[in-house]
Order: C-alpha cells, then sequence, then structure tokens
C-alpha cells in the first residue's frame, strides 16, 4: 500500500515476526491485497471465506527493506511462459528455449497452457501497479516448456533447462512445479537420471550454488491413472493417499520438495 513505507533494516527493536504492527507490503498492484500467500489478514481472497491471518510467508519484512530478488535468475521448467506479459515481461531475460520450435520464445500457444506463466506470476510478477506482485518480484525469469503436451522431453533439453548449458548455468533457482503420480510400474532410464544428478550435484556445489525445486504432488486426497481415479475413502484420513518419494525425482539429494498448505495453515 501506498502507506508501507520502506524501511533501512536497522531499526532498533523492530518485531520482525508475524504479530508485528509493522507488517505491510509496499506495492500498489490491485489483486495485492487477496494475495494471502504474501500477507495473510485473514481477507477472503475471492473465496467465501477468509483464512486465518499469519499463515503466509512473511517476507513483509524483506520487501520493506528492499530485498526483493535482485540479482537472482530463475529457470521456470514448466509448460510454458508468456514472456510478453504485462505483469512478466520487464523481469524476462534472455536464454528462454521452446522445445518444441527451437525458438527463444517458450509463450504457450494452447489458452489451457497457463501453468507456466502463473507460476512465474507467483514467483516474479512486476511490482508496476499491474495485476498480482511476485514473491521476488525483481527476479530475472527463463522458461521452458519441457511439460508442453508435443515437446518429446528430450534428455538435452532437460539438460539445457536446469542448468547444462551456458544460457542457464547460471540461474540460482530451478522451479519445477511437476511430478508423477506413479500407479503401474514404469520404465527409466537410469543413465538419464544420473546425468541429472550429476548435473544438479555441479550446480548446488558450484561457488554462488543453486536451489532446485520441487513441486510435492498433488496426491495427498487421491491419485489418477488413465480414465480411473484412486482416493481415499474416511479410512486413516490424515495420512496421504500417495508417498510423494514414489516419484524418483523427489527422493534424490538434490531436489528441495515442497508441499502446501491452505490460508488456515492446513494441509
Amino acid at each position: 500500500s501506498e502507506s508501507c513505507t520502506p524501511l533501512t533494516g536497522k531499526e532498533a527493536g523492530l518485531d520482525t515476526g508475524r504479530s508485528s504492527a509493522a507488517r505491510c507490503l509496499p506495492g500498489i498492484n490491485p489483486l495485492q491485497d487477496q494475495q494471502w500467500h504474501l500477507l495473510n489478514s485473514g481477507q477472503n481472497a475471492f473465496s467465501p471465506r477468509g483464512g486465518v491471518a499469519g499463515n503466509d510467508l512473511n517476507l513483509w519484512w524483506a520487501h520493506r527493506t528492499g530485498v526483493q530478488g535482485q540479482g537472482i535468475n530463475v529457470a521456470v521448467v514448466d509448460d510454458g511462459l508468456a514472456i510478453a506479459h504485462p505483469d512478466l515481461a520487464d523481469n524476462v531475460r534472455p536464454g528462454s528455449k521452446n522445445v518444441v520450435t527451437g525458438s527463444s520464445d517458450p509463450t504457450p500457444t494452447d489458452p489451457d497452457s497457463a501453468h507456466g506463466t502463473s507460476v512465474s506470476g507467483l514467483i516474479g510478477a512486476v511490482d508496476n501497479r499491474i495485476g498480482t506482485l511476485g514473491v521476488a518480484p525483481r527476479v530475472q525469469l527463463q522458461g521452458f516448456n519441457l511439460l508442453d503436451e508435443r515437446s518429446k522431453q528430450l534428455q538435452k533439453d532437460w539438460i539445457y533447462a536446469l542448468g547444462g548449458s551456458t544460457a542457464t548455468a547460471d540461474n540460482r533457482v530451478f522451479n519445477q512445479s511437476y511430478g508423477m503420480s506413479l500407479v503401474d510400474p514404469q520404465s527409466a532410464s537410469g543413465l538419464d537420471q544420473v546425468q541429472l544428478d550429476r548435473l544438479f550435484e555441479q550446480q548446488t556445489q558450484q561457488a554462488q550454488g543453486a536451489a532446485y525445486i520441487k513441486a510435492a504432488g498433488n496426491g495427498f486426497n487421491r491419485i489418477a491413472a488413465g480414465d480411473y481415479m484412486f482416493s481415499r475413502t474416511g479410512v486413516l484420513p490424515k495420512l496421504p493417499f500417495e508417498n510423494s518419494n514414489i516419484d524418483p525425482s523427489n527422493s534424490n539429494f538434490w531436489n528441495l520438495v515442497v508441499s502446501a498448505i491452505n490460508a488456515d495453515g492446513v494441509r
């Protein structure tokens, strides 16, 4: 808001916690006040009711002191990235790749392929009085459409997107908001996984380091296999239906696997 002025970070005795009276977010973006994950005040966020105040990322102090992702490069490996989107364009840097066409523009052509653009907005939507505000609104983004339905998901494209090229090696964060639900045994290439693990090790142990962020999956309540849906009934309702470690990319040493809670702070 306009009244949320910058801080120096040296204010004596300032409470930087979730109950601080100084909690607010700078920036004037039309949908910013509904982004409970940034600052949860109990707003309804277009839902029938609001959540529980304080269940958020608690990043207000970072934003007020100007720590907003500047100097950090992020690779979004997903179904594409609309690089001309008005809330993203200023944060898009060279090096993106469309693995279907071979071009440097991973903008989806299918209107249903909006996941990668949405994820990119959560990460780095620009503070520009348009739409929303990113968690790190001054990061630099690259996009890779490995999950496009036309993608052959070639090993060379995975390596390129995940830091194995000069165009992507300087990314400090690799976001992978995808996963798989394995109901039946699946064939896999051990060599392919060894190559990726070696790349992850190289990237994370270099001087600046890198973080490989991976979604735990959507299998807590139910999983799908083809035309079939498997779900929990009333038995053991607090246990997950699917162990996310069944996905081999979730159980390596290098991916930081993240699950989610809702605005009430509940899984």
